[in-house]
Protein backbone atom coordinates (compact mmCIF):
# COMPACT_ATOMS: atom_id res chain seq x y z
CA UNK A 1 0.00 0.00 0.00
CA UNK A 2 1.78 3.06 -0.95
CA UNK A 3 -0.08 5.82 0.49
CA UNK A 4 2.80 8.83 -0.15
CA UNK A 5 1.90 12.19 -0.40
CA UNK A 6 2.04 13.76 -3.98
CA UNK A 7 2.11 17.07 -5.27
CA UNK A 8 -0.62 17.81 -7.72
CA UNK A 9 -1.20 21.30 -9.47
CA UNK A 10 -5.21 22.00 -9.40
CA UNK A 11 -5.82 24.31 -12.36
CA UNK A 12 -9.26 26.16 -12.93
CA UNK A 13 -10.42 25.34 -8.96
CA UNK A 14 -14.12 26.55 -9.18
CA UNK A 15 -14.28 29.85 -10.46
CA UNK A 16 -17.89 30.44 -10.27
CA UNK A 17 -17.78 29.37 -6.45
CA UNK A 18 -14.84 31.97 -6.17
CA UNK A 19 -16.91 34.56 -7.58
CA UNK A 20 -19.58 33.83 -4.77
CA UNK A 21 -17.02 34.13 -2.13
CA UNK A 22 -16.06 37.25 -2.87
CA UNK A 23 -19.23 38.81 -3.23
CA UNK A 24 -20.61 37.16 -0.15
CA UNK A 25 -17.22 38.83 1.64
CA UNK A 26 -17.75 41.80 -0.21
CA UNK A 27 -21.42 42.10 1.41
CA UNK A 28 -20.25 41.01 4.82
CA UNK A 29 -18.00 43.62 5.28
CA UNK A 30 -20.69 45.92 4.61
CA UNK A 31 -22.28 44.99 7.54
CA UNK A 32 -19.64 44.87 9.80
CA UNK A 33 -18.70 48.77 8.83
CA UNK A 34 -22.22 50.18 8.46
CA UNK A 35 -24.21 49.93 11.59
CA UNK A 36 -21.05 51.44 13.47
CA UNK A 37 -21.21 54.51 11.60
CA UNK A 38 -24.28 55.42 13.39
CA UNK A 39 -24.46 53.52 16.30
CA UNK A 40 -22.02 55.62 18.76
CA UNK A 41 -23.58 58.76 18.66
CA UNK A 42 -26.83 59.45 20.58
CA UNK A 43 -28.44 62.73 19.52
CA UNK A 44 -31.52 62.33 21.82
CA UNK A 45 -29.24 63.03 25.00
CA UNK A 46 -27.65 66.17 26.31
CA UNK A 47 -24.27 66.61 25.16
CA UNK A 48 -21.80 65.44 27.53
CA UNK A 49 -19.22 67.59 25.84
CA UNK A 50 -18.88 71.14 24.44
CA UNK A 51 -16.01 72.25 22.04
CA UNK A 52 -14.30 75.26 21.42
CA UNK A 53 -12.01 75.35 18.15
CA UNK A 54 -9.68 78.66 17.69
CA UNK A 55 -10.56 80.24 14.09
CA UNK A 56 -6.68 79.84 13.36
CA UNK A 57 -7.39 76.22 12.75
CA UNK A 58 -7.86 75.16 9.47
CA UNK A 59 -9.75 72.27 9.80
CA UNK A 60 -13.96 71.21 9.26
CA UNK A 61 -15.46 71.81 12.29
CA UNK A 62 -18.58 69.88 11.71
CA UNK A 63 -16.59 67.18 10.74
CA UNK A 64 -14.09 67.46 13.93
CA UNK A 65 -17.36 67.66 16.10
CA UNK A 66 -18.99 64.33 14.29
CA UNK A 67 -15.64 62.42 14.96
CA UNK A 68 -15.28 63.15 18.66
CA UNK A 69 -18.49 62.16 18.84
CA UNK A 70 -18.27 59.17 17.22
CA UNK A 71 -15.04 57.93 18.90
CA UNK A 72 -16.56 58.78 22.54
CA UNK A 73 -20.13 57.87 21.94
CA UNK A 74 -21.64 60.86 23.42
CA UNK A 75 -22.99 63.97 21.59
CA UNK A 76 -20.29 66.93 21.27
CA UNK A 77 -21.15 70.65 20.43
CA UNK A 78 -19.82 73.89 19.65
CA UNK A 79 -20.77 76.28 22.94
CA UNK A 80 -19.74 79.67 23.50
CA UNK A 81 -20.66 79.56 27.09
CA UNK A 82 -19.64 77.67 29.95
CA UNK A 83 -21.95 75.05 31.60
CA UNK A 84 -21.48 73.63 35.08
CA UNK A 85 -21.66 69.93 34.39
CA UNK A 86 -20.31 69.56 30.94
CA UNK A 87 -16.77 68.83 29.74
CA UNK A 88 -15.46 71.69 28.05
CA UNK A 89 -12.43 71.03 25.81
CA UNK A 90 -10.70 73.88 23.20
CA UNK A 91 -8.12 73.44 20.63
CA UNK A 92 -6.42 76.90 20.67
CA UNK A 93 -3.23 77.86 17.93
CA UNK A 94 0.20 78.38 19.86
CA UNK A 95 2.68 79.46 17.00
CA UNK A 96 3.10 76.01 15.01
CA UNK A 97 1.64 74.33 17.21
CA UNK A 98 -2.26 73.44 19.08
CA UNK A 99 -2.63 73.49 22.37
CA UNK A 100 -5.79 71.31 23.37
CA UNK A 101 -7.22 72.39 27.22
CA UNK A 102 -9.64 70.04 29.26
CA UNK A 103 -11.87 71.88 31.88
CA UNK A 104 -13.86 68.74 33.52
CA UNK A 105 -16.59 69.37 36.41
CA UNK A 106 -17.46 65.72 36.14
CA UNK A 107 -13.94 64.69 37.61
CA UNK A 108 -12.47 68.34 38.92
CA UNK A 109 -9.63 67.85 36.54
CA UNK A 110 -8.07 69.75 34.33
CA UNK A 111 -5.92 68.89 31.48
CA UNK A 112 -3.69 69.96 28.78
CA UNK A 113 -1.87 68.91 26.08
CA UNK A 114 0.13 70.42 22.85
CA UNK A 115 0.23 68.54 19.42
CA UNK A 116 1.96 69.03 15.90
CA UNK A 117 -0.44 68.71 13.11
CA UNK A 118 1.31 70.27 10.31
CA UNK A 119 3.02 67.10 9.17
CA UNK A 120 -0.04 65.39 8.21
CA UNK A 121 -1.82 68.06 6.36
CA UNK A 122 -5.20 66.01 4.91
CA UNK A 123 -6.43 64.24 7.87
CA UNK A 124 -5.67 67.09 10.13
CA UNK A 125 -9.81 66.76 11.25
CA UNK A 126 -9.11 63.08 12.59
CA UNK A 127 -6.16 63.34 14.41
CA UNK A 128 -7.05 66.65 16.13
CA UNK A 129 -10.44 64.74 16.91
CA UNK A 130 -8.53 62.09 17.91
CA UNK A 131 -5.68 63.74 20.01
CA UNK A 132 -9.29 65.53 21.85
CA UNK A 133 -10.90 62.44 22.69
CA UNK A 134 -7.68 60.82 24.20
CA UNK A 135 -7.85 63.82 26.47
CA UNK A 136 -10.99 63.62 27.45
CA UNK A 137 -11.15 59.83 28.07
CA UNK A 138 -8.12 60.39 30.48
CA UNK A 139 -10.68 62.89 32.25
CA UNK A 140 -13.00 60.48 32.50
CA UNK A 141 -11.06 57.26 32.68
CA UNK A 142 -10.77 58.20 37.22
CA UNK A 143 -14.46 58.32 37.20
CA UNK A 144 -13.86 54.04 37.36
CA UNK A 145 -10.01 54.50 38.67
CA UNK A 146 -10.82 56.27 41.15
CA UNK A 147 -14.17 57.51 41.64
CA UNK A 148 -14.16 58.59 45.47
CA UNK A 149 -10.55 61.15 45.55
CA UNK A 150 -9.58 61.62 49.44
CA UNK A 151 -8.53 64.93 48.10
CA UNK A 152 -11.52 66.58 46.27
CA UNK A 153 -10.71 68.65 43.65
CA UNK A 154 -11.76 72.38 43.85
CA UNK A 155 -14.69 73.69 42.25
CA UNK A 156 -18.16 72.43 41.79
CA UNK A 157 -18.61 68.82 40.79
CA UNK A 158 -20.62 68.05 37.85
CA UNK A 159 -24.41 66.72 38.44
CA UNK A 160 -24.75 62.93 39.15
CA UNK A 161 -26.57 62.99 35.88
CA UNK A 162 -23.46 63.76 33.96
CA UNK A 163 -20.93 61.69 35.84
CA UNK A 164 -23.23 58.26 35.27
CA UNK A 165 -23.34 59.37 31.56
CA UNK A 166 -19.50 60.16 31.70
CA UNK A 167 -19.05 56.70 33.76
CA UNK A 168 -21.44 54.62 30.86
CA UNK A 169 -19.01 56.00 27.83
CA UNK A 170 -15.71 55.17 29.63
CA UNK A 171 -17.27 51.20 30.31
CA UNK A 172 -18.92 51.12 26.91
CA UNK A 173 -15.36 52.19 25.76
CA UNK A 174 -13.02 50.28 27.72
CA UNK A 175 -15.21 47.28 26.08
CA UNK A 176 -15.04 48.23 22.86
CA UNK A 177 -11.17 49.03 22.97
CA UNK A 178 -10.15 45.74 24.30
CA UNK A 179 -9.53 44.02 20.82
CA UNK A 180 -7.04 46.75 20.08
CA UNK A 181 -4.89 45.19 22.62
CA UNK A 182 -2.95 42.15 21.21
CA UNK A 183 -4.31 39.32 21.88
CA UNK A 184 -3.29 35.67 21.94
CA UNK A 185 -5.82 32.85 21.43
CA UNK A 186 -5.71 28.97 22.06
CA UNK A 187 -8.33 27.38 20.19
CA UNK A 188 -9.44 24.03 19.05
CA UNK A 189 -11.67 22.91 16.37
CA UNK A 190 -11.47 20.90 12.83
CA UNK A 191 -10.57 21.07 8.76
CA UNK A 192 -12.20 19.52 6.56
CA UNK A 193 -10.97 19.05 2.53
CA UNK A 194 -14.34 18.99 0.73
CA UNK A 195 -12.39 15.97 -1.59
CA UNK A 196 -10.71 14.49 1.42
CA UNK A 197 -10.87 12.65 4.24
CA UNK A 198 -13.72 14.68 6.20
CA UNK A 199 -13.16 16.09 9.22
CA UNK A 200 -9.46 16.08 10.84
CA UNK A 201 -9.58 17.84 14.71
CA UNK A 202 -6.97 19.99 15.71
CA UNK A 203 -5.73 22.44 17.38
CA UNK A 204 -3.42 25.65 16.92
CA UNK A 205 -2.45 29.52 18.53
CA UNK A 206 -3.65 32.75 17.13
CA UNK A 207 -2.45 36.23 17.57
CA UNK A 208 -4.15 39.23 16.41
CA UNK A 209 -4.83 43.32 17.08
CA UNK A 210 -7.24 45.62 15.79
CA UNK A 211 -6.01 49.61 14.41
CA UNK A 212 -8.08 52.40 13.96
CA UNK A 213 -10.26 52.64 10.59
CA UNK A 214 -12.22 49.50 11.34
CA UNK A 215 -8.87 47.18 10.12
CA UNK A 216 -7.10 44.62 11.68
CA UNK A 217 -4.63 41.68 11.55
CA UNK A 218 -4.78 38.01 12.27
CA UNK A 219 -2.04 35.31 12.50
CA UNK A 220 -2.00 31.90 13.63
CA UNK A 221 -0.27 28.56 13.67
CA UNK A 222 -2.39 25.08 13.37
CA UNK A 223 -2.07 21.55 13.40
CA UNK A 224 -4.85 18.55 12.31
CA UNK A 225 -5.03 15.00 12.33
CA UNK A 226 -7.38 12.60 10.91
CA UNK A 227 -7.51 9.18 9.47
CA UNK A 228 -9.25 7.80 6.29
CA UNK A 229 -10.36 4.46 5.06
CA UNK A 230 -8.73 3.31 1.67
CA UNK A 231 -9.08 0.18 -0.40
CA UNK A 232 -6.32 -1.47 1.33
CA UNK A 233 -5.91 -0.22 4.50
CA UNK A 234 -6.31 3.19 6.48
CA UNK A 235 -4.26 6.00 5.68
CA UNK A 236 -3.52 8.64 8.88
CA UNK A 237 -3.39 12.91 7.88
CA UNK A 238 -1.58 15.83 9.76
CA UNK A 239 -2.02 19.02 8.41
CA UNK A 240 0.39 21.83 9.98
CA UNK A 241 0.05 25.31 8.41
CA UNK A 242 0.60 29.08 9.30
CA UNK A 243 -2.58 31.59 8.24
CA UNK A 244 -2.27 35.54 7.58
CA UNK A 245 -5.16 37.94 7.01
CA UNK A 246 -6.08 41.55 7.02
CA UNK A 247 -9.76 42.07 8.83
CA UNK A 248 -12.11 44.80 9.17
CA UNK A 249 -13.79 45.16 12.86
CA UNK A 250 -16.62 46.19 14.08
CA UNK A 251 -17.07 46.24 18.54
CA UNK A 252 -20.52 46.23 19.98
CA UNK A 253 -20.17 46.68 23.56
CA UNK A 254 -18.41 43.50 24.89
CA UNK A 255 -18.31 41.76 20.86
CA UNK A 256 -16.27 42.36 18.44
CA UNK A 257 -17.04 40.99 15.18
CA UNK A 258 -14.06 40.77 12.39
CA UNK A 259 -13.90 39.37 9.13
CA UNK A 260 -10.98 38.96 6.84
CA UNK A 261 -9.07 37.90 3.88
CA UNK A 262 -5.89 36.17 3.26
CA UNK A 263 -3.62 33.00 2.74
CA UNK A 264 -3.17 29.55 4.61
CA UNK A 265 -0.22 27.54 3.97
CA UNK A 266 1.48 24.23 5.25
CA UNK A 267 2.81 20.80 4.81
CA UNK A 268 0.39 17.57 4.89
CA UNK A 269 1.73 14.10 5.84
CA UNK A 270 0.01 10.89 4.45
CA UNK A 271 1.03 7.84 6.26
CA UNK A 272 -0.78 4.19 4.76
CA UNK A 273 -1.22 1.16 7.15
CA UNK A 274 -2.31 -1.55 5.03
CA UNK A 275 -5.02 -3.86 6.18
CA UNK A 276 -2.69 -6.78 5.50
CA UNK A 277 0.73 -6.57 5.78
CA UNK A 278 1.55 -9.86 3.65
CA UNK A 279 -0.16 -7.97 0.52
CA UNK A 280 0.84 -4.24 1.08
CA UNK A 281 3.36 -2.21 2.71
CA UNK A 282 2.58 1.02 4.12
CA UNK A 283 4.72 4.29 3.16
CA UNK A 284 4.63 7.60 4.13
CA UNK A 285 5.49 11.06 2.62
CA UNK A 286 4.91 14.69 3.07
CA UNK A 287 3.84 17.62 0.54
CA UNK A 288 2.88 21.22 0.14
CA UNK A 289 -1.01 22.57 0.21
CA UNK A 290 -2.14 25.73 0.24
CA UNK A 291 -4.45 29.13 -1.15
CA UNK A 292 -6.82 32.07 -0.21
CA UNK A 293 -8.88 32.30 2.63
CA UNK A 294 -11.53 33.73 4.03
CA UNK A 295 -12.48 34.12 7.58
CA UNK A 296 -15.07 35.26 9.89
CA UNK A 297 -15.05 35.60 14.19
CA UNK A 298 -16.82 36.91 16.81
CA UNK A 299 -14.87 37.26 20.46
CA UNK A 300 -16.90 38.05 24.13
CA UNK A 301 -14.97 40.02 26.25
CA UNK A 302 -15.27 38.05 29.50
CA UNK A 303 -13.21 40.25 31.76
CA UNK A 304 -10.36 42.91 31.14
CA UNK A 305 -7.81 40.18 30.55
CA UNK A 306 -9.94 37.14 28.98
CA UNK A 307 -11.92 36.67 25.51
CA UNK A 308 -14.06 33.82 24.16
CA UNK A 309 -13.29 33.52 20.26
CA UNK A 310 -15.52 31.58 17.74
CA UNK A 311 -14.36 30.99 14.52
CA UNK A 312 -15.31 29.88 10.69
CA UNK A 313 -12.87 30.04 7.71
CA UNK A 314 -13.00 28.82 4.11
CA UNK A 315 -10.62 28.95 0.83
CA UNK A 316 -9.41 27.17 -1.71
CA UNK A 317 -6.42 24.96 -1.94
CA UNK A 318 -4.58 25.65 -5.75
CA UNK A 319 -1.97 22.79 -4.96
CA UNK A 320 -3.89 19.63 -4.05
CA UNK A 321 -1.88 16.60 -2.56
CA UNK A 322 -2.71 13.01 -3.56
CA UNK A 323 -2.10 9.53 -1.27
CA UNK A 324 -1.64 6.49 -3.80
CA UNK A 325 -2.70 3.63 -3.05
CA UNK A 326 -1.73 0.37 -5.53
CA UNK A 327 -0.69 3.16 -7.57
CA UNK A 328 -4.46 4.65 -7.69
CA UNK A 329 -4.66 7.95 -6.26
CA UNK A 330 -7.91 7.21 -4.07
CA UNK A 331 -7.12 10.05 -1.70
CA UNK A 332 -6.84 13.86 -2.35
CA UNK A 333 -6.73 17.06 -0.31
CA UNK A 334 -7.52 19.77 -2.86
CA UNK A 335 -10.08 22.29 -3.81
CA UNK A 336 -12.25 24.25 -1.48
CA UNK A 337 -11.83 23.68 2.76
CA UNK A 338 -13.75 24.91 6.07
CA UNK A 339 -12.32 25.18 9.27
CA UNK A 340 -14.00 26.00 13.03
CA UNK A 341 -12.18 26.71 15.77
CA UNK A 342 -13.41 27.61 19.45
CA UNK A 343 -10.92 29.34 21.35
CA UNK A 344 -9.88 31.03 24.69
CA UNK A 345 -7.65 33.95 24.91
CA UNK A 346 -6.14 36.75 27.36
CA UNK A 347 -5.28 40.21 26.17
CA UNK A 348 -1.33 41.38 26.22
Amino acid sequence: MRATAEGHQHHGVGVPGVRGWLVGLVLLVLLVLLPGRHASAAPDKHPLVYLELDACLDVPREEVRRLIALELGAVAEFADTKAGDRTRVAALCQGGLIELRVDDPITGKALQRTIDLSEAPRARARLLALAMVELVSTSWTELETNPEPQVPPVGPRGSAESRHAAEQVVRTQSERSAFRRLRLVAFGGGQAFFSGPGVLGGAGLRLAKDHPLHLGWVADVQAHHGTATASLGTVAVDTVSFGAALVVHQAWSRLGLHVGIGLRGGAVRLDGTPRNAEVAVGQSGWAAWGGPMAQVSLGVVATRRLLFELGVESGFVVSSVGGLVAGVRELSLGGAWIGFQLGVGIFL
